[in-house]
């Protein structure tokens, strides 16, 4: 069966930049509603500079192309090739990749199991690779650091918190990447229904994007309410992918309100793909990501 999770364990504008993309300093989520707060999950990845420095060093293309072992079109193929994006890359791991979308200055989204599962880090050697195209990322690796989770996912991944933030170490750069490429917003009102959405992602066996514009709809598994799109061809890899739609004003630029995970860790088969439902908590973990960033 297949899962759009990492398979081999060692212990996504959301989709397309434009020359009006939010700035970096202009990404903060409006405030949470008043409620119960969240804890939050926070731990390491690369946690000392020999580790970020390390991970560079290993990335090399000869590895990132290995990563991605077929460059053959999937099948079905209800999605297409597209252009790399600087605010969408590729996160790799030894032996297994996913997708996340820049959304603050050294802060990028993605799916809560890119990084933690059955309450442990994935390990050493993680990156972001943003604008990742053919082994290539024009903008060079960023280590992946500290990673912020809400502390619902728990020890049992449960999947309606299937979405995590991660700081990315500056090692080996001279400036902060978001700076540079631009953020994109996080919003959790609701998609409205047959919403179009947008979508850029890796899958696993190709070595550039792949786009996805799709009606969004609401399921419901066990009591709890996912999104789902239908994007053929959205193999491994393409968990952490954003759903990206338009809010006008005052939000009156793209935003995200979601990213592929949660049911199924993002769906068991190449056809249809899940998302987890924000609630206003999601605003609390990015303003704690946002400020830990911000004072590392």
């Amino acid at each position: 069966m297949l899962h759009k999770f990492p398979l081999a364990l060692t212990a996504a504008a959301c989709v397309v930049a434009s020359s009006g993309i939010a700035r970096a300093d202009s990404v903060t989520p409006r405030p949470q509603p008043t409620g119960r707060p969240i804890k939050v999950d926070t731990g390491s990845l690369n946690s000392t500079k020999a580790e970020a420095e390390a991970t560079i060093r290993y990335w090399t293309k000869t590895r990132l192309l290995k990563n991605s072992p077929s460059t053959e079109a999937p099948s079905p193929k209800s999605s297409d090739p597209a252009d790399p994006v600087p605010t969408v890359g590729r996160i790799v791991f030894p032996g297994f990749n996913c997708t996340a979308t820049v959304v603050g200055s050294d802060l990028v989204l993605t799916a809560a199991h890119c990084v933690k599962r059955y309450g442990v880090p994935i390990g050493k050697l993680g990156a972001f690779v943003p604008q990742y195209s053919g082994g290539n990322g024009p903008l060079g690796n960023w280590p992946l650091a500290d990673y912020y989770i809400d502390s619902r996912w728990g020890i049992a991944d449960n999947p309606r918190y299937d979405y995590a933030l991660v700081r990315l170490s500056a090692t080996g750069h001279d400036y902060h990447l978001g700076d540079k490429t631009g953020s994109v917003r996080m919003s959790a009102d609701p998609f409205k229904a047959g919403e179009r959405v947008d979508l850029l992602g890796y899958p696993g066996d190709q070595d550039v994007p792949y786009r996805c514009k799709t009606p969004v709809s609401s399921v419901k598994f066990s009591g709890v309410d996912y999104w789902k799109v239908d994007c053929a061809s959205y193999t491994d890899g393409v968990s952490g992918t954003s759903f990206q739609h338009y809010q006008s004003a005052p939000w009156n630029t793209t935003t995200i309100g979601a990213v592929v995970g949660g049911y199924q860790e993002g769906g068991s088969t190449v056809e249809t793909s899940y998302g987890s439902q924000w609630d206003s908590s999601i605003y609390t973990l990015w303003q704690q990501a946002n400020a830990g960033s911000t004072a590392s």
